[in-house]
């Protein structure tokens, strides 16, 4: 589930692929030529592409693939095998608005790092609770990176993962008195718009 048709939205779409070298030797593999439409990155390094620079970051989560994604066939009861560094991302767009995708994790206190250095307004972080943090920890999350939003995910039904949403936005507005949640549905979008003054 974390590689999903990703090489075939950016073969369809000739949009760019992104992640650690060894899943751009895997996206290679799919025909995204390395350097040009696959772009490695390891956790602290950046890059840019058009308007946007991408800053990687750490997570904590398993990391797999099958032998039918990975270049070359498979050992002999070989099922899973690594594909490097699990990582985050930080999207800072050069109109102002910096996006954090903590990715799938687990807590962990550089996250007020990340926050402190990249200030992102929105934080997009899971709140499932078994295969990632739940609500309990996605909520001192958000106290750690302080985004004016922020947007759950890889929770559900779906995903085996119930979660109390309203009991998220209750702990994030007791934790985090100036970070809203919101919850989104398949299909819906989100605007935003940073705050702007002028001297006179």
């Amino acid at each position: 589930d974390h590689v999903g048709d990703s090489f075939e939205i950016c073969r369809r779409t000739r949009a760019r692929f992104i992640g650690n070298y060894e899943m751009c030797l895997v996206a290679e593999a799919s025909g995204l030529k390395l350097g040009s439409r696959a772009l490695p990155v390891n956790p602290g390094g950046s890059l840019k592409v058009k308007d946007v620079t991408i800053t990687m970051t750490q997570a904590h989560h398993s990391l797999s693939m099958s032998p039918g994604q990975s270049k070359g066939a498979p050992a002999e009861h070989d099922y899973f095998r690594p594909d490097g560094a699990v990582g985050g991302f930080v999207l800072a767009f050069d109109n102002g608005v910096t996006i954090y995708d903590t990715a799938d994790t687990c807590l962990f206190s550089d996250m007020q790092l990340i926050g402190q250095m990249y200030g992102p307004q929105i934080a997009i972080m899971p709140a499932g609770g078994k295969y990632t943090m739940g609500v309990r920890e996605a909520a001192r999350a958000a106290s750690f990176i302080r985004p004016d939003i922020v947007i759950p995910c890889h929770y559900g039904e779906t995903m085996g993962q119930p979660a109390d949403i309203a009991e998220l936005t209750k702990a994030v507005k007791f934790l985090s008195p100036n970070t809203a949640v919101a919850a989104m549905k398949p299909g819906q979008t989100l605007s935003y718009t940073t705050s702007s003054f002028s001297v006179k």
